[in-house]
């Protein structure tokens, strides 16, 4: 798989017409399960299945925007992960580092303007650089926002949070009164975004490890077989038609 062209479609003008006669999801989540296992299976080392997972990822990111698509949140490394052992862990983190080098010129080209959630400040000192230095060099695109989660745990988001709002509260700048699920919104990693629409998760597996909990609320939830290198802008098309396919009544 390379890397695609801003000129080329992934889609048909026939399929873009279909998809887009219903609402689409404005933020798509995903957790992309399976690279390690393609790695195994295609008996290649994981290195191998990152780079195969990092041009996925890219392919995904034009597919998004061509359907319209505004924001992309992708599980790249969680708190989890961090117990693996650490040469594999040193070894992935300057993967996703030189990633964000390589790429710079195609968020720029694509006006994807890129953010990351997480504990990024306890990533090591040259990833968080790299980190800030493209949500900088970013910050004025506005087709696609594509976050990242790194260093991310949905319930270590959430002690953060209430760790944030305790201390404003004894700093008396806030009154315990004024927590409500709307404030609480305030203190998450992802409180400039809407919560996801949808959520997919590739390699069949049919849980959400600790990703997004409270934002994934009311998000409608996709399995596909695939493993994430074989995930594509087909894959995406076939959960966006399955998303618009269900009625969202949120509980009411």
């Amino acid at each position: 798989m390379t890397v695609k062209e801003k000129s080329v479609s992934f889609f048909t003008q026939e399929e873009l017409a279909e998809v887009k006669r219903s609402p689409l999801p404005h933020h798509v989540a995903i957790i992309p399960d399976g690279t390690r296992r393609w790695a195994k299976q295609h008996l290649t080392d994981f290195v191998n299945g990152y780079e195969h997972g990092r041009e996925a990822l890219v392919d995904i990111g034009v597919a998004a925007k061509e359907l319209g698509i505004k924001v992309l949140t992708i599980y790249t490394f969680s708190t989890e992960n961090r117990k693996r052992p650490s040469a594999e862990v040193a070894l992935y983190l300057d993967f996703v580092e030189q990633s964000l080098k390589r790429y710079e010129p195609r968020f720029l080209e694509l006006s994807a303007r890129f953010h990351a959630i997480g504990e990024v400040e306890l990533l090591p000192p040259s990833l968080v650089q790299q980190v800030r230095h493209l949500e900088k060099v970013t910050e004025k695109c506005n087709e696609l926002d594509l976050i990242l989660a790194i260093n991310y745990g949905s319930r270590n988001e959430i002690a953060r949070a209430a760790k944030k709002m305790a201390q404003k509260c004894l700093d008396g700048t806030m009154n315990v009164d004024e927590i409500t699920e709307e404030t609480f919104l305030q203190f998450l990693d992802t409180s400039r975004w809407p919560d996801p629409d949808l959520l997919i998760r590739t390699s069949g597996e049919r849980r959400m490890s600790n990703y997004l909990l409270w934002q994934a609320s009311y998000t409608e939830i996709y399995v596909d077989e695939e493993t994430w290198p074989n995930f594509g802008p087909k894959g995406l098309f076939k959960a966006v038609k399955e998303f618009q396919s269900r009625s969202r009544r949120m509980g009411r």
